[in-house]
């Protein structure tokens, strides 16, 4: 068998940052948060890569918040659900045609 790993050390080290205090992040913070939101509703997964499903127009609209001036708060929760609800009304714009 190994032998232990050392002890911890005294000082606690830097936690990996959370996905959504990282700006690099955005795009795949984003479309989890899509995912899980057409999951609960029970969209087929297939429709999410349709590039002419109105789900997937409603993703990329969301999508260009990552490259704006003014950065978006992704750790906020008023925020996230700010964020559900702008994709959902996108899917209903997007499927009017």
């Amino acid at each position: 068998t190994r032998s232990p790993s050392k002890r911890p050390s005294a000082r606690p080290t830097s936690s990996p940052s959370k996905a959504c205090s990282n700006p690099g992040n955005c795009m795949n913070y984003l479309k989890d948060q899509m995912f899980a939101v057409s999951v609960r509703v029970g969209t087929p997964m297939e429709t999410l890569d349709n590039r002419n499903s109105a789900h997937y127009k409603a993703s990329q609209w969301i999508l260009e918040e990552c490259d704006a001036t003014t950065p978006i708060d992704l750790c906020s929760t008023s925020q996230m659900l700010l964020r559900e609800q702008r994709y959902a009304l996108s899917v209903l714009y997007f499927s009017l045609g």
